[in-house]
């Protein structure tokens, strides 16, 4: 798996929609340049999941397991340009633990532009 990719699921900046985990309003965004760490890549990999299917997830307004308080702020950051942070907690892999990755894209620059989404694990931020 390479570490870094490029799927092709830009949000449209014309469309709103409600996110399914709060039922806010959110404004779907762009991901910018897709890259994962090594160690995120190797966790993903042990627990059989894609990360496309986190980003989906992340692109869809599923921001996982992140705290209760912090799910109107992303939906808020999809409308003002500020960091979307989602938290997923991944099956035991074959060794039999279980790990969490975060998802993070970045805010936007001066012009209205996200650059950049990383998967990493907690303890590489």
């Amino acid at each position: 798996m390479s570490a870094a990719f490029r799927p092709s699921m830009p949000g449209t900046l014309t469309n709103r929609r409600t996110s399914p985990t709060t039922s806010l309003t959110f404004k779907p965004f762009t991901l910018g340049r897709c890259v994962s760490t090594p160690g995120a890549l190797g966790v993903l990999e042990r627990a059989q999941v894609s990360p496309l299917d986190l980003l989906a997830r992340h692109l869809r307004g599923d921001w996982g397991e992140i705290d209760p308080d912090d799910y109107g702020l992303n939906e808020q950051a999809t409308m003002g340009g500020a960091r979307i942070f989602s938290v997923y907690k991944l099956p035991a892999g074959a060794e039999g633990s279980s790990a969490t990755v975060w998802v993070i894209t970045d805010g936007d620059d001066e012009d209205g532009v996200r650059h950049a989404t990383t998967i990493l694990l907690p303890e590489e931020y």
